[in-house]
This record gives C-alpha cells, structure tokens and sequence, in this order.
C-alpha cells in the first residue's frame, strides 16, 4: 500500500490551434473549478506579465522548434525561473527525483494518448511516489502543470505564456513554498489529431 504526504496543486493547459483550454483542480479541497477558454497566446506576451517572459539573451532558444529536446528543456527551466524571479521569488533548484516523476507522467500520457492528471487511470500522486518523492520522515509538498501544444503553441515560450495567461497555472508557478522542479517534454508527430505535438510535464515540490 502507498501512503501519500503532502499537498498537491494541479493544473492542466491545454493549447490546440487557436484556442487554449485549461482546467485545474486542488487535490486537497477536491475542487474543479470551471474550464477556462481563451485566444492562443503563443506568439505575444500575456499582458501585465509580459515582464515574466524572459528575453532570447537570457533564456535563448524560446521559440526554436528545432532545437533538441534537452535544449528546449534548459530553455523551459531557464524561463519557469525568470518567470519566478520577476515575480520576486527564489528560483528552483532542479530536482532529479522531480525529472523522473515529470518523465513518468510524460510516459502516460503519450501511452494512453490521453492528456490528464490522471492518465492511464493512475493516480496524480503516483509518479511522485514511483520516482521516490514521498517517504521518510518528512512531507512532501508537489505541483503538477501540463501542457499540450502544437507548433508555436507547445514551443517553451508558448508554453510558458499560457501558463501565465491562466490564473490558475500562474499561481501554481509562482507558489512560494515551491523549492525544486523537475520538467518533461515529449515531441509527437501526432497526438490526438494536433500535428508536430509538444506535451509539457511540470514538476515542483518542497520536502521536509
């Protein structure tokens, strides 16, 4: 049997051609709030927070679809943490426990091709546990964003702009008890009818 410390805070975004879509729910309150709809903002800076978005000469690559797939991961951790400090936050540490929790959501999503928290019917919390983030003598605070895009939409800026855009996404970013992160992309030809598909898995926690 697992047992399960902490607090989790969810959000999914989900960008698909011109539109973007998000839910979020609070896995402590059980809470769903209602699913936001709003205009893609993949290629302009979401209002009051474009200060949040940091420029190419401090994050580069933010809207290179060809780049690698570790040089577009530098690229989200790079803007998450600018992002936070604009906001007069620490940056976060990343956190190779979080990497692999955000790599085994990646993994569900991709192989049940679907785009939820709970992908594959398995509980949000049970990556975290699977990579080794709860136990101890401790309590383990974890966060969860997602995002699923297609050409400029799932680009690390584009990412990063709907998260901002998004009250919901915005305010899990920008917790100040978050102390660690740990990130996720998987590049797809086609997921579910979106052609040249990013899926962004995004990680935080505080343990102790």
């Amino acid at each position: 049997m697992v047992i399960w410390a902490g607090i989790g805070a969810l959000a999914a975004l989900l960008l698909l051609g011109a539109w973007l879509m998000a839910r979020s729910l609070e896995s402590s309150a059980g809470t769903t709030p209602t699913p936001l709809r709003t205009s893609d903002r993949a290629n302009a800076a979401p209002g009051d927070f474009s200060g949040y978005v940091a420029p190419d000469t401090v994050c580069p690559g933010g809207d290179d679809l060809a780049a690698s797939t570790g040089a577009e991961l530098r690229t989200e951790l790079c803007l998450l943490n600018y992002a936070r400090r604009a906001a007069g936050l620490p940056a976060l540490q990343t956190s190779p426990l979080l990497m692999r929790s955000a790599e085994l959501k990646a993994a569900a999503i991709v192989r049940c091709r679907e785009f939820s928290h709970e992908a594959c019917g398995i509980d949000v919390r049970q990556p975290f546990a699977d990579a080794g983030y709860f136990g101890g003598a401790f309590t383990s605070h974890f966060g969860e964003n997602l995002a699923w895009g297609g050409a400029d939409a799932g680009s690390p800026r584009g990412a990063l702009l709907g998260w901002l855009d998004s009250p919901e996404h915005r305010a899990n970013l920008l917790r100040p008890e978050w102390v660690e992160q740990g990130l996720a992309l998987v590049e797809l030809s086609d997921f579910r009818g979106v052609a040249d598909s990013r899926i962004w898995v995004s990680h935080f926690g505080r343990r102790g």
